[in-house]
């Protein structure tokens, strides 16, 4: 069965709708609670996933050191988030999304993060996307990426839930 039908729940309306964000991050992290809560300038209210690793491309890889992103999840938008770290921190504000304001990379094929998800050990995960692929934009003032669902039949191309990354 296709992962979208198989987790057709994600697709049908955002599972973190009405949930505070110290909620969906235990729901993200397997029963994990946080540990902190880092203050940013946001449009949304965003929960961390993971430090993202790299994110794979049609014709090129794009390769991130070891903690020089963070990937968070929007709780009103349900999507991804690239955050630049400076001097061991997420930058302060994360701008909305604006055609005005940003540059597109191009279709994402693969997310690859590294997460504590249900437990104290770091994990390294990853989610091949199906067609159609989501789009990489990058903030040209921040360096902010925002992974955006392609539309799909009137429902995004992917979703995130307790499950993962999904789509």
């Amino acid at each position: 069965m296709p992962e979208r039908e198989r987790y057709a729940h994600l697709f049908d309306r955002n599972p973190f709708e009405g949930k505070n964000p110290e909620k969906v991050f235990s729901l993200l992290n397997w029963g994990n609670a946080h540990q902190n809560v880092i203050s940013i300038e946001a449009p949304e209210p965003l929960v961390m996933l993971g430090m993202t690793a790299l994110l794979k491309m049609k014709d090129r890889i794009l390769h991130f050191g070891k903690g020089e992103a963070f990937m968070a999840v929007g709780t009103q938008s349900n999507e991804i988030y690239i955050i630049p770290r400076v001097r061991n921190e997420p930058i302060p504000v994360v701008h909305a999304f604006s055609r005005q304001r940003v540059k597109l990379v191009g279709q994402i094929k693969e997310t690859h993060y590294l997460s504590t998800k249900g437990g104290n050990v770091e994990h390294y995960y990853y989610h091949k996307h199906q067609s159609p692929y989501p789009s990489l934009w990058i903030h040209l003032g921040t360096g902010v990426g925002y992974l955006r669902a392609a539309p799909n039949g009137g429902q995004p191309s992917y979703a995130v839930g307790a499950e993962g990354i999904v789509g």
